[in-house]
């Protein structure tokens, strides 16, 4: 029996020495397909289907497999740390070699610059020593000073030989010796001095006057040398007993400003409000008639200047001086107690005032283009308005 039972077991025994025990036969498995239904019918003459056995491929595989799969384990340790321990690919590292040799070089090469200029810019200064000619003498104090520059002097022609002491400094004995026609100073910074510009004139008359006069003042501009001036050329009278000559007053300077004369018959304006209201310049005229010489003068409003608040004002100072007589070249007579009264000339309105000599009136009024007329007769006036077109 126990050889029987040895023999099942083909030998093999556990670790006690005891003999392993037969494994179980697997279990019969049955399979039916069209093709085994077919051979079945076909075999037992279409009375019964027999379904054929059928070993599944895991069962048939499993009694041949061999249990010891130790060397299987150990093969596929193996081949893993074969995959482990594969070294990687070396790659070649010449590119970065030759970046650092650059840089090393790179450097090397500045610091080597830097060395030099150092040594060139601060130390070779101090043992280097000048090279000075044995026959060039030395003044030890212009040795010890900054550069001297000397200044071209123009090549002008040779007469004279002049010595130019001091043009190169206090320090130096020696002259500097040019050669000229004329002697020769330092050099002196020109000062430029700008032109004077002469303030030009313009007249306010449309239709040419009758005469002009050109009228410079030689002395101080004041009341009596203008006064004066006039009265020298009202003696210049013209052919025609009615006539209306233009007098353009002026000074070194060019022609006169309103702004400054007008306060000079009537102390009641001032200049500097004048300045602000009417253009610097204005005409003047003398006017001839049968009855004597009168003064004339045209003034014109600034552009963008209150002409309402301008005319008020013209009107309260005028009226209000006791110095109209002032702008005639002859005594006019008594002022007339009236007063101003309206009138008109070549249909402009006017104020107008009247004194005790004959043709003597004050007139003044204004023009749609903002001028201001001034005259000492009432056929003065209307002559100023005829030449201005009205």
């Amino acid at each position: 029996m126990d050889e029987n039972l040895n023999q099942q077991n083909n030998g093999e025994v556990n670790n006690n020495g005891a003999p392993i025990p037969p494994s179980s036969p697997p279990p019969e498995i049955t399979l039916r397909t069209m093709e085994s239904d077919i051979e079945s019918v076909k075999e037992a003459g279409g009375e019964q289907v027999v379904p054929q056995a059928f070993t599944p491929p895991e069962i048939k595989s499993e009694s041949s497999v061999d249990f010891n799969t130790s060397s299987n384990e150990d093969n596929m340790i193996s081949a893993e740390n074969n995959v482990e321990t594969t070294s990687p690919p070396i790659i070649n590292e010449q590119p970065k070699s030759k970046t650092k040799l650059i840089v090393l070089l790179t450097i090397l090469t500045l610091l080597v610059a830097t060395v030099a200029y150092v040594g060139y810019v601060y130390i070779y200064p101090i043992f280097a020593q000048p090279v000075i000619s044995n026959t060039t003498p030395i003044n030890s104090e212009v040795a010890q000073t900054e550069p001297i520059v000397v200044p071209i002097v123009p090549e002008v022609p040779v007469n004279e030989i002049i010595p130019i002491p001091g043009i190169i400094g206090d320090d130096l004995d020696e002259d500097i010796f040019a050669t000229s026609s004329e002697e020769i100073a330092p050099a002196i910074p020109e000062i430029i001095i700008p032109p004077i510009v002469k303030k030009t004139h313009i007249s306010y008359l449309i239709i040419d006057p009758d005469l002009t006069a050109r009228l410079t003042l030689v002395a101080s501009t004041s009341l009596s040398s203008i006064r004066d001036l006039l009265i020298s050329e009202a003696e210049n009278k013209p052919e025609t007993e009615v006539s209306l000559k233009e007098v353009i007053l002026s000074d070194e300077g060019g022609q006169l400003v309103f702004s400054s004369i007008f306060p000079m018959f009537l102390s009641e304006f001032s200049s500097e409000e004048l300045e602000l209201l009417f253009e610097e310049d204005f005409t003047s005229v003398l006017f001839y008639d049968e009855n004597g010489i009168w003064l004339g003068i045209i003034a014109k409003i600034k552009e963008g200047a209150d002409v309402a608040s301008i005319q008020t004002l013209i009107t309260d100072k005028i009226e209000s001086s006791d110095n109209l007589s002032n702008l005639y070249i002859s005594n006019p007579g008594s002022q007339s107690v009236a007063g101003f009264k309206d009138g008109s000339a070549n249909e402009q309105s006017t104020r107008y005032i009247a004194f005790g000599e004959t043709g003597a009136a004050l007139n003044y009024g204004w023009t749609e283009d903002n001028l201001l007329i001034i005259s000492t007769s009432y056929n003065g006036i209307k002559s100023i308005y005829t030449k201005l077109g009205l």
